[in-house]
């Protein structure tokens, strides 16, 4: 099966279920509210591995009463189509309309540039006045980030 067919991988795109034994972090869920109810438009969770990122913020995302979204990133996902259209269907399990324009330029044989559809996809998330993300015009890549969709 070549990339521009493959399925896509729905586990990629599931909140990670909240566990039973876990080591309590009020004070960091605590941070984690108050960023939301500042408005900050991007909180970075950096930490060495196996400290509790993903457990961290899947709980608080468990916690919220607001429509959230997950995608997790891999290696794979350095692939421009690839995470292109994983970010489109993270944002589609929002309802959140992306254009039909967008989805069908994703299925070109000739894949538009980076820039044109992350330019885009910004542009329909900004339509529903939800803050995102950050994309590394400089590399021309789509940098991995961990962000939780709200809906005004």
């Amino acid at each position: 099966m070549d990339k521009e067919s493959a399925p896509l991988l729905k586990t990629k795109l599931y909140i990670p279920p909240q566990r039973v034994h876990m080591v309590a972090r009020p004070r960091l869920m605590d941070k984690l509210g108050e960023a939301l109810y500042r408005q900050h438009r991007l909180t970075l969770i950096s930490a060495r591995a196996g400290s509790g990122k993903t457990t961290l913020v899947s709980e608080w995302l468990h916690r919220q009463e607001r429509p959230s979204t997950w995608l997790s990133l891999d290696a794979t996902d350095n692939d421009p189509r690839g995470f292109i259209s994983y970010l489109v269907e993270a944002l589609r399990q929002l309802d959140l309309s992306i254009g039909p324009a967008l989805l069908s330029q994703l299925e070109k044989p000739e894949f538009p540039p980076v820039d044109v559809l992350m330019t885009g996809i910004i542009n329909d998330i900004a339509s529903h006045s939800i803050p995102l993300l950050e994309y590394n015009r400089a590399h021309q890549t789509c940098l991995p980030f961990v962000v939780s969709l709200r809906c005004s």
